[in-house]
């Protein structure tokens, strides 16, 4: 475990992308190898775009330039360095494009992530299961980094989220399943830091790119390592002398939480019922779900979008005649199939407002509207994000603050990271910095939890459409939220009536001294 055996110390960079061209920031980079080459570190990591075009007159410039920084270095390809068959010299000019380094402190797998020709990135089955198999050779002396170029979780200030790894889901899996310590990736020019679960997930800036973001100067990563669990990262600056805390405290060994505390309040989570006359929609099953979903008496029912498979006036007709029979009151959000054809007028007309919110006594849930006409792409958009922001912040502290948007903001298993919401970066950065307690979203039709810094996002998955993506056949989630700040949130089958836990997390600022559950349901804002 990190710190076993002291505190120890990473420097990474990343997208040098070294070149005879304008590109290319000679003077930056000779400055960070100056301050690299004076630096006291353990571990020196590049984690992609060595070069700029991957040809063997930018791999000579870049082997050149790359020997007067006199620390040994761990270099991972990235896309810029596998173009025009790039990746046939990195072997020969860099180093293995798939590194392993093991000593007594540490375990560093590199992987190549790279599709030629392509910006976006791909592990693939075959690397997925190499990871695995290095990763369950290794026990819990060593800290487990694991380096690819690519980024893995959306990145705040880098601008419109692309390029990703198109399977970032099943490698986030992977990562989390075998208790990988650190994440290091590069690509998108932000330095930034995560902690999903037990893991940390480190972006590092560019070292001597033309293209840095909002105005930031050239920058490389200093990571410490500390005895107590504590990830410590310097983002510091090439061009002046200025230094970027950025710090995580690892969760292991934190995984006791108390669940005996009483109920104050029940949501129920559905979405992407995908009303229609077609056979895309269940109605047998839908009937199903709204059984079980009254039998449980929750507080609220929160629909997270795609309540309608083609946005069609007998669809919504169908749809708001339906989710009548559900009883509880009723949170619902569009989806991009909702806006099809003049979806998005009849939405308002026959369902209510695209971004509602309701406020009870213990928390308050800000329904967004993420979907975009004729797009399958989702957006918050910069106004609407701080306006979202600055009413999250009037509440009090101790109120339990819950966002609900239809896009998937995570990478999902069993998926490929396409229809993304175009500023999530941004958006799952501004939303972590004021601490919201949960995200909840639809739109990939599988059910999921995970807790990213101290939110939790849970995604949904489809209630009674035919194309189910997870094992258990059309479910819904039941979120149970404790006296004792401890929310519970359960896959519930519809059919089936099956119940299996998707993460039992503590919530720091759900309040304690509600006791019981609330007397009454308060109406929805409208």
């Amino acid at each position: 475990m990190p710190g076993r055996n002291g505190e120890f110390s990473i420097v990474q960079f990343s997208d040098t992308h070294i070149t005879s061209g304008s590109s290319f920031n000679a003077i930056a980079f000779i400055r960070a190898a100056e301050q690299v080459n004076h630096l006291d570190i353990d571990y020196l990591i590049h984690s992609g775009d060595v070069t700029e075009r991957g040809t063997r007159e930018d791999y000579e410039l870049a082997r050149q330039l790359l020997s007067t920084i006199k620390k040994k270095m761990i270099y991972i390809i990235g896309n810029h360095d596998a173009r025009n068959v790039g990746y046939e010299l990195f072997g020969k000019y860099i180093g293995s494009i798939e590194p392993v380094f093991m000593d007594d402190r540490v375990m560093i797998a590199g992987f190549d992530s790279t599709i030629p020709d392509r910006d976006e990135g791909r592990f693939g089955a075959r690397h997925i299961l190499k990871l695995k198999r290095i990763l369950r050779k290794e026990g819990e002396d060593r800290t487990k980094i694991v380096v690819f170029h690519h980024h893995l979780l959306p990145i705040p200030k880098a601008g419109r989220e692309r390029s990703m790894i198109v399977d970032a889901g099943d490698v986030l899996k992977a990562v989390l399943d075998y208790n990988v310590d650190l994440v290091l990736n590069g690509h998108r020019h932000s330095p930034n830091i995560f902690r999903v679960e037990d893991t940390v997930v480190i972006n590092s800036g560019t070292l001597s790119h033309y293209k840095t973001r909002a105005g930031d100067y050239h920058s490389y990563n200093i990571i410490k390592i500390a005895p107590k669990r504590v990830v410590d990262v310097t983002v510091r600056s090439v061009e002046v002398p200025t230094k970027r805390k950025l710090v995580k405290k690892l969760r292991k060994g934190e995984k006791l939480i108390r669940a005996d505390g009483e109920r104050i309040a029940r949501i129920a989570q559905i979405s992407d019922t995908h009303f229609t006359s077609s056979s895309e929609f269940l109605s047998k099953i839908f009937g199903f779900a709204v059984t079980r979903v009254n039998q449980l008496n929750p507080d609220l029912v929160i629909h997270c979008g795609d309540v309608t498979h083609d946005g069609l006036h007998e669809s919504y007709e169908l749809a708001a005649r339906e989710m009548r029979k559900v009883a509880a009151p009723r949170l619902i959000l569009p989806g991009p199939h909702d806006f099809m054809h003049l979806g998005d007028l009849l939405f308002q007309e026959r369902i209510g407002e695209l971004s509602p919110v309701y406020k009870a006594e213990t928390f308050s849930v800000y329904g967004v509207n993420s979907s975009q006409f004729d797009e399958m792409e989702g957006l918050i958009g910069r106004s609407h994000l701080n306006h979202l922001v600055s009413e999250l912040s009037k509440l009090p502290e101790n109120h339990v603050k819950i966002v609900a948007f239809h896009h998937h903001i995570l990478p999902l298993p069993h998926t490929r990271e396409k229809y993304l919401i175009e500023d999530s970066g941004d958006v799952l950065k501004r939303l972590l910095d004021i601490k919201v307690d949960m995200i909840l979203t639809g739109h990939r039709h599988i059910g999921h939890a995970l807790k990213i810094d101290e939110t939790v996002v849970v995604n949904a998955n489809t209630l009674c459409s035919r194309r189910v993506q997870g094992r258990y056949g059309n479910t819904f989630n039941l979120i149970d939220l404790l006296s004792n700040g401890t929310v519970i949130i359960s896959e519930i089958g519809v059919a089936t009536g099956m119940r299996r836990i998707l993460g039992i997390y503590t919530i720091p600022t759900f309040t304690s001294s509600k006791k019981s559950e609330p007397k009454r349901r308060p109406k929805m804002r409208r």
